[in-house]
């Protein structure tokens, strides 16, 4: 193989992977869509139990720490697991890591709203979170990226 048809054949590796890097990164992105209905939070009365005699800036100061502390235990448990010699189990670990994390943030975020008053509406209140979750994401579903020239 000449040093062209090597190149070549690395452009094409490094094409593939980026595609199917998308791939992975829309379906863990769909992931946590799909659990962020059931991530439970708090509302103020029951923060305020939670945490009595606290001011509004106390008890976000609390829910800060509680979720580092919350996001520091999963970070060295999926980093535990990844030491385990078992690299086809990396995507599982790192998707793992991604989405209980993201779960964590939701949660603070949430909470922070309640303990300041800034509720969101529900944009359809009553309606039931999905039942399954999304299945692989089809090209037909993504929207297409915006043309390089748009890029920032």
């Amino acid at each position: 193989m000449t040093g062209a048809g090597r190149l070549s054949s690395v452009k094409r590796g490094v094409r593939k992977g980026g595609e199917s890097a998308k791939e992975a990164i829309g379906h863990i992105a769909d992931l946590i869509i799909h659990i962020a209905p059931r991530v439970p939070v708090r509302d103020l009365a029951t923060l305020r139990k939670h945490f009595p005699g606290l001011g509004p800036e106390e008890i976000a100061d609390r829910l800060v720490v509680g979720a580092s502390r919350a996001t520091a235990t999963v970070g060295a448990g999926i980093g535990a697991a990844a030491m385990m010699p078992v690299p086809p189990a990396m995507f599982a670990e790192l998707a793992a890591e991604v989405t209980g994390v993201a779960a964590i943030e939701m949660k603070l975020v949430a909470e922070l709203h309640e303990v300041y008053g800034r509720r969101p509406r529900a944009a359809s209140a009553g309606a039931p979170p999905p039942t399954s979750p999304p299945g692989p994401r089809s090209a037909a579903s993504r929207s297409p990226a915006p043309p390089p020239s748009t890029r920032r």
